[in-house]
């Protein structure tokens, strides 16, 4: 038998003074009256292993340092990820410094036919012609298969693909074993190129996709399709990747964004971060601490950031109404604990009633709270009325937590070595399969910025969008744009690239080198200027004397120079200079640091 929730809103006018609490989110209020052991805090599903972990929101820049109860994890200006200890929240809230705490919430993941159907195929082509060389894409998501052959590359042509295109693996969810602390980082693991690498070699990678969503979305964006002759291209198969296997919170996905444009900036490429993934809490206003800190990230020229969302348009999840007299809407659970926030104006109130299956109900009145506990599960009501700091308005938050559940799960299975696969979603080849929704759409987007991006790497985010939603194709499915259903038409690389000026044809090649000091190889990726005729990559010692020549093939791509001379000889350790040397100038010279 179905059973029902009933809820009953009565419109009253509201004042209420302002205290400590309202810049705690409802459910952090919530922990100020449970225990976080209690069933009823258990059904938050926060994060609180080693403390609870929070975003939070300050006056000044910076001053998320100070907070007396609060260990920051990430500060970026106003905004801050961290742990607090529960216990300290009320002592937290009573600092003037602090606007607004709320917890890191949970966010869940969200082409052969379809890379030609953007049209990344003509911006292959040219003119000028691009495949995404010299520009960063960045994936946040379940991890990578970092042994599939579409994310490597065959360097000396002997036909195996030894090397790999994904500079930086960061796995949020492993022990970190000292990894972590060149970067800044307390938790996880972090895979440089170089040991990516040699866990090619050996077969076996540290880190797995068991869900394979992320290897999915990693190769929309920037597969190579070397592993198939069927043509499963990405959109930019020639740039090259940072990889994150996040925990899905909100506060660890910020600081996979913060990781990935960190590298980019060390190594002066742009970047594009892809986040396939999404959650339901929040006023879904661009208002919140997490959509704030996203918002934060894209200050300067080269950074893009591109997000799923639409999945659920069809699903009524989200309800709306005008309340001039009693309304009751009815919820109907399918988990055993849920979350419900009934956002309204600041200028009014609502008395809230809540009904149990069994008949078994409390009313709470604006500026009160209220627990109802009944064999059907338990209800917490959070009508304070706290005016919101982040946008102004108000909102009632409802918890249930042990309810009768009508059993309805979703099973997400996607492609990498330690993930399987429907045999209807699997395609010939083996290595490849299909997956519909936004979470894909996400990654065609992101490979289009990156292609954009490998134009002219200087590109601001204003940018990137104009060019976007400018040059995307309208027909008639689409209708009018813009719209909800389709927003401002498809996709279409053609049309936005028209109005992207390309890097003059008189530019200087340029030069990166991806880490240092090194001790097996140094490793450097370039880029040359569209009409180039010849390069090659020097090596010289300090006093300027020539040790190794390479010749570079046209456009940009990955380079190595094993520390050793033309003739086979081992170089000592000690600083080197590398420079490309072309018919069309010189690179910058970089200095390589030599550690044996």
């Amino acid at each position: 038998m179905k059973r029902n929730l009933v809820l009953i809103a009565l419109v009253l006018p509201l004042a209420i003074a302002l205290g400590g609490p309202e810049k705690l989110a409802p459910d952090l209020r919530l922990l100020l009256q449970h225990d976080l052991s209690s069933p009823l805090a258990q059904g938050l599903g926060l994060q609180a292993e080693d403390g609870l972990r929070v975003l939070i929101w300050t006056r000044e820049a910076g001053a998320a340092w100070e907070l007396p109860g609060f260990t920051p994890s990430g500060v970026w200006g106003t905004l801050a990820t961290g742990w607090v200890d529960p216990a300290a929240l009320s002592r937290l809230a009573e600092v003037p410094e602090l606007l607004y705490i709320e917890p890191a919430r949970r966010l869940r993941p969200s082409l052969d036919v379809s890379v030609p159907e953007v049209g990344a195929p003509v911006l292959w082509a040219g003119p000028p012609g691009t495949r995404g060389g010299g520009t960063l894409v960045a994936i946040v998501d379940s991890g990578i298969d970092p042994l599939h052959p579409d994310f490597r590359v065959d360097r000396d042509g002997d036909g195996w693909e030894e090397g790999s295109r994904i500079l930086f693996l960061w796995d949020q969810t492993l022990s970190p074993g000292g990894s972590t602390a060149p970067w800044g980082l307390s938790y996880g693991r972090v895979f440089t190129q170089g040991e990516l690498e040699a866990q090619i070699a050996s077969g076996y990678s540290e880190s797995s996709d068991t869900l394979g969503h992320g290897t999915h979305v990693a190769g929309i964006a920037a597969g190579d399709g070397s592993s198939s002759t069927a043509g499963y291209v990405g959109v930019a198969p020639e740039a090259n990747l940072i990889v994150v296997k996040t925990t899905f919170y909100e506060d660890a996905v910020l600081d996979a964004v913060s990781f990935a444009f960190d590298r980019a900036e060390e190594l002066g490429l742009p970047c594009v971060v892809n986040l396939s993934l999404g959650g339901h809490s929040g006023p879904h206003d661009g208002t919140s601490l997490f959509e704030r800190a996203v918002d934060a990230f894209l200050d300067r020229p080269g950074r893009a950031i591109v997000v799923a969302a639409g999945n659920e348009a069809q699903e009524g999840i989200h309800v709306g109404a005008e309340v001039h007299s009693p309304t009751t809407w009815h919820l109907v659970p399918e988990a055993s604990s849920v979350t419900a926030r009934f956002w309204h104006p600041f200028q009014l109130g609502f008395t809230v009633e809540v009904a149990a299956p069994g008949g078994e109900r409390t009313s709470v009145l604006p500026g009160g709270q209220g627990y109802l506990a009944t064999p059907a599960g338990q209800a917490w009501i959070d009508n304070s009325g706290y005016p919101d700091p982040r946008n102004g308005d108000r909102q009632i938050f409802l918890q249930l937590t042990g309810v009768s559940s009508g059993a309805s799960w979703a099973i997400t299975s996607a492609l990498s070595a330690a993930a399987s696969a429907p045999d209807w979603l699997r395609l010939p080849d083996g290595r490849h399969f299909m997956l519909l929704g936004t979470s894909m759409s996400a990654p065609h987007v992101a490979g289009a910025c990156a292609l954009l991006l490998s134009l002219e790497p200087n590109l601001s985010w204003d940018e990137l969008w104009d060019a976007l939603t400018g040059g995307a194709r309208v027909d008639g499915f689409v209708g009018q744009v813009p719209n909800p259903g389709w927003g401002w038409g498809k996709l279409a690389l053609p049309g936005a690239s028209e109005g992207i000026v390309p890097s003059p044809s008189g530019a200087r090649p340029r030069l990166w080198l991806l880490e240092s000091p090194v001790d097996r190889e140094a490793r450097f990726l370039y880029q040359l200027p569209r009409d180039t005729g010849w390069a090659e990559l020097r090596v010289y010692t300090i006093t300027g004397r020539l040790l190794w020549r390479q010749a570079l093939e046209p456009g940009g791509g990955e380079i190595h120079w094993p520390l050793m001379t033309s003739r086979g000889n081992p170089v000592a350790s000690g600083l080197y200079l590398a420079v490309i040397v072309s018919d069309r100038g010189t690179s910058t010279i970089l200095r390589v640091v030599v550690q044996r």
